[in-house]
């Protein structure tokens, strides 16, 4: 009996931990090149680059590996998808009186799925919606959540600004777009009204399109 149950746990080790480990090493390799360069360019050392910034971008990953969604069965944003949520999110704006708005949805690696701007939205509605879906999924987090730390951390972030090759703006109004299993497929941003009504009618879209947020 003994010697059964460690013949099972020693093959499933063999089998389950090489995995693992690529998972783990897949969550790092997905961290843009440009945000740790940046860091370590505003005077961080390895350590501090790994602890502050690595760390806590791979580590919702990381915690999701028993899963495997985020590698194996993750859901893809459809382009389907992105037409509902906007079409829901700038009915939501029509509905509480808005000002004319952009919209951007993005799939899981920063690239335009779909995106509109309103009769009447000023100049750079969708660059400014662009940028904030740009730095929401290059963090991992939603944009209003990277307010605080640009104001902790400016020489990092204005090094990301500059050196990243997407569009980056740390304002909110862009919000993560999951999976049923909670992995990230994307993201939603608006521009045209405050920060919080850009955020508001994202999230309306995103639920109408049958998605979850972060």
């Amino acid at each position: 009996w003994l010697f059964g149950w460690t013949v099972m746990a020693a093959v499933y080790t063999a089998l389950v931990l090489p995995l693992i480990l690529w998972i783990v090493r897949g969550e790092f390799e997905d961290i843009p090149a440009d945000i740790e360069y940046a860091y370590r360019i505003a005077g961080h050392d390895f350590w501090a680059t790994f602890r502050r910034v690595a760390l806590p971008l791979a580590g919702p990953g990381i915690g999701k590996m028993p899963a495997f969604h985020r590698k194996t069965g993750m859901s893809r944003l459809s382009l389907q998808h992105a037409r509902t949520l906007i079409d829901a999110a700038l009915a939501c704006a029509r509905q509480h009186g808005f000002k004319p708005m952009g919209i951007v949805v993005v799939d899981a690696a920063a690239q335009v799925v779909a995106s509109a701007r309103e009769d009447g939205a000023s100049a750079l509605r969708l660059e400014i919606a662009l940028g904030k879906v740009g730095a929401a999924i290059g963090m991992g987090v939603n944009s209003r959540a990277l307010v605080a730390r640009a104001k902790d951390l400016p020489a990092f972030f204005g090094a990301v600004a500059s050196t990243a090759s997407q569009p980056f703006i740390p304002q909110p109004g862009a919000v993560l777009i999951t999976d049923a299993a909670g992995a990230v497929i994307g993201a939603a941003g608006a521009s045209g009204g405050t920060g919080d009504e850009d955020e508001q009618i994202v999230i309306a879209g995103i639920l109408a399109a049958g998605l979850g947020h972060g």
